[in-house]
């Protein structure tokens, strides 16, 4: 698998009492798994959620994709900073998040901002706001005819291992602390989900969200050059990429 460090920005009450209004924001850095780009690499069958695509590597997108637990702490790190816990869910742009991706065999160190989308299930929709018309076109392939982002949160959970599926079967919230109610043997829920049980794996698909990264700008560090080379990539207003050579 290809991986790389996602941060993000969380709020934390600063106060000594819970209803203060001061807060502190905290750099959070996990690393994740690329799982592809929108609508990459579809194959020619029918768990692909949709339609399958000839020419599937020119009707991809740039926004790369990787997914979560819609319960886990980098979902409400990507709502808005400024939504209250009882807020409705927001359509304006997405978070910003980072990447760092580094790429050891060629020397090379790629730091990516992008926005950050969270596509849930329906039902997850009350705490995550849904893509609005608009991010939804922007965000998928450039060919859009007979995409459906649900199908695609579909098709990236049916590339999964059976044993990353029936990590979606938790009862608790991830990073959580441990009880013993959480102590169904997972290699089960492994077994009934291979074996076609339609309730867990609706279960798994209630709590499986996708995060979408668009790009908006990138920095290139090359470090096996000699001299090394820098370059950056900023996407403008038009959607174009404006290049410019930098100082490593």
């Amino acid at each position: 698998s290809i991986s790389y460090c996602l941060s993000t920005v969380s709020r934390i009450n600063s106060g000594a009492d819970s209803s203060s209004n001061s807060y502190e924001y905290r750099a959070e850095s996990r690393t994740v798994v690329h799982r592809g780009f929108v609508n990459d690499r579809r194959q020619h069958d029918d768990r692909q959620g949709g339609p399958s695509v000839e020419g599937h590597q020119d009707n991809s997108n740039e926004s790369l994709l990787v997914c979560t637990d819609v319960r886990s702490p980098k979902v409400d790190q990507l709502l808005p900073l400024n939504r209250t816990s009882d807020a409705a869910p927001s359509p304006q742009s997405g978070t910003l998040a980072s990447i760092c991706w580094w790429f050891s065999p060629t020397g090379e160190q790629y730091r990516i901002q992008a926005r950050a989308y969270v596509v849930s299930a329906e039902s997850e929709r009350g705490r995550v706001a849904g893509l609005t018309a608009e991010q939804a076109k922007r965000l998928g392939p450039r060919d859009g005819a007979n995409f459906e982002w649900e199908a695609e949160r579909v098709r990236v959970y049916e590339k999964l291992s059976w044993e990353l599926k029936a990590s979606f079967l938790g009862r608790s919230v991830p990073g959580s602390r441990l009880v013993a109610d959480d102590s169904e043997k997972r290699a089960d829920l492994e077994k009934r989900l291979e074996l076609g049980d339609q309730e867990l794996r609706a279960a798994a698909l209630k709590n499986f969200a996708l995060i979408v990264l668009e790009p908006i700008s990138v920095d290139l560090v090359q470090l096996k050059t000699k001299p090394h080379h820098r370059f950056s990539w900023k996407k403008t207003a038009s959607g174009d990429w404006e290049e410019n050579e930098l100082v490593p």
